[in-house]
């Protein structure tokens, strides 16, 4: 502790003054019952020798459900499967918790310390029509809105597709199928609904990211959702109704223990002071002094350590393969390979590209070696949907949105093979005030991906991951399924890494 001991040093052959030699000890007696803080640490020594605890900087805690959404069953008959990870949300002001059939919310409940939380909810909606005669109710306004509660306080700023007035909403044109009234849905009745507009894609993919500070206790962070009704509160599609379900859906809260829990004081210790007169002994110098610091030194415990004392510089990192992928291409590129199924590999995805050979694809040299660094491993990635686009325009009409773009995650293991990830699926549908080619018009929407997972779970050769990417293909829900949607893709981004010795609650 080279800033507050020893005051002076000693010298041989010097008289022994006892206020400076109780001085000496003091300080040490004074630090030790009060707090330790990053001067009183060797960062370049403590960082080379030290083993971080699993859970010493970081916790997590993961919750979700994954829903084949069975494109060709539903869309096309307009008939609402009962799949029990699938979630109704209807029209409505108020906020609801996204239930399954068993009640069960997309919601996490934890105790921290003062901490800090980074919030990260997946979400993948569709939208589809109450009866067969329905188009799958694509060519409605879904409106839908999700948003974070925390401890029983809705977090406004986290409410997607919220808008300021007077400010347009997205997507102004949006209008209802052919056999709606155009006049109950034109867009100006969404202008009267300040800060409500909703997302209005009949399917999408959605992330929402929100960080905070918590004090120590417990709390509970939940999804929430609901879709705004119209100005004049009618039902969409000419009173015959949609229902707008949420597919897969995910909710992973990132906590940083920036703070100790502890309040900073150490044991008692008690260090007899010398009187003047007295005669030195090897008593009241190493047994009654020095052996009784020691003994408390070496009963210090994280709690005894100021909060914030340990900072980057006095800890090794516990961030493990941290990789990155960008592409930016200056112009679109076609996708038409035909969806093979949910969770299902095959040529009919395509791995999103620039045209020009790069890939959204990491693949480091040595791969991620999650049975030598276990912990949880975080997947993030966005791609851009240029146009959604109807190659045979036989039977489609301005309003039809049923031509689909469908983006996943995938891993390949080192044994070369290939894992499709269902559960990170996400669509768009092309929402366009005109989907044939001809007057295509750019929906230039971005789909999240997100895949978090501890690698406890993985097999043994699933955990030797070599490569991970990001796969697009088409689908035509008009069709069941037949060429004849284009998906161009633009930019896009995938990035990972691995949180070593942290495994999700």
């Amino acid at each position: 502790m080279p800033h507050t001991f020893p005051p002076r040093r000693l010298q041989n052959g010097e008289p022994v003054d006892p206020e400076v030699f109780n001085e000496t000890f003091q300080n040490v007696v004074s630090k030790l019952s009060g707090r330790l803080n990053e001067q009183d640490i060797d960062a370049a020594s403590l960082k080379a020798s030290v083993a971080v605890a699993d859970g010493a900087y970081y916790a997590c805690h993961y919750l979700f459900y994954e829903t084949d959404p069975r494109w060709g069953d539903w869309l096309n008959a307009g008939v609402n499967p009962a799949y029990d990870e699938s979630c109704p949300v209807y029209e409505g002001a108020d906020w609801n918790p996204l239930l399954d059939s068993g009640a069960n919310p997309l919601s996490l409940t934890f105790t921290t310390g003062d901490d800090v939380l980074i919030l990260f909810a997946q979400l993948q909606h569709a939208a589809h029509g109450t009866t067969a005669a329905d188009v799958s109710g694509f060519g409605d306004p879904v409106r839908l809105q999700y948003a974070f509660r925390v401890d029983g306080q809705l977090l406004d700023d986290t409410v997607t597709g919220a808008f300021f007035f007077p400010d347009p909403p997205p997507q102004q044109w949006y209008r209802a199928n052919a056999a709606s009234s155009l006049a109950d849905f034109d867009f100006r009745h969404i202008q009267y609904i300040q800060n409500t507009t909703g997302i209005n894609s009949a399917t999408h993919g959605n992330r929402m990211v929100r960080s905070m500070s918590v004090q120590a206790g417990q709390h509970t962070v939940e999804v929430l959702a609901r879709r705004v009704p119209r100005n004049n509160y009618a039902l969409d599609n000419d009173g015959t109704g949609i229902t707008t379900s949420v597919l897969n859906r995910a909710l992973f809260v990132l906590r940083i223990r920036g703070r100790s829990a502890g309040t900073g004081a150490a044991p008692d210790v008690t260090v007899a002071a010398v009187e003047d007169g007295q005669t030195l002994t090897l008593g009241n110098v190493f047994t009654n002094s020095l052996e009784s610091l020691r003994t408390t030194v070496n009963a210090l415990e994280p709690r005894h350590v100021e909060r914030e004392a340990l900072r980057n510089e006095h800890l090794p990192s516990i961030v493990y393969r941290p990789e990155v992928a960008i592409i930016a291409p200056a112009t679109s590129v076609p996708v038409t390979t035909v969806y093979p199924g949910w969770g299902v590999d095959g040529a009919g995805w395509t791995t999103v590209n620039d045209g020009l050979g790069a890939t959204l694809t990491i693949s480091p040299v040595g791969g991620w070696r999650l049975d030598q660094n276990p912990g949880t491993l975080i997947v993030l990635a966005n791609v851009q949907i240029w146009k959604v686009s109807w190659v045979t325009t036989t039977g489609i009409t301005a309003e039809d949105g049923r031509g689909l773009a469908i983006a996943c995650l995938a891993f390949t293991n080192h044994l070369g093979t290939r894992t499709v990830l269902g559960q990170t699926e996400v669509t768009v549908n092309g929402h366009n005030p005109n989907p044939v080619v001809t007057g295509m018009e750019p929906i230039g929407d971005d789909l999240p991906l997100m895949w978090v997972i501890d690698s406890s779970t993985l097999s043994a050769d699933d955990q030797r991951i070599t490569s991970i990417e990001v796969l697009i293909s088409s689908y035509d829900a008009a069709a069941s399924g037949t060429d004849s949607v284009e998906v161009r893709t633009q930019r896009g981004m995938v990035c990972a890494f691995s949180l070593n010795g942290v495994y999700p609650t």
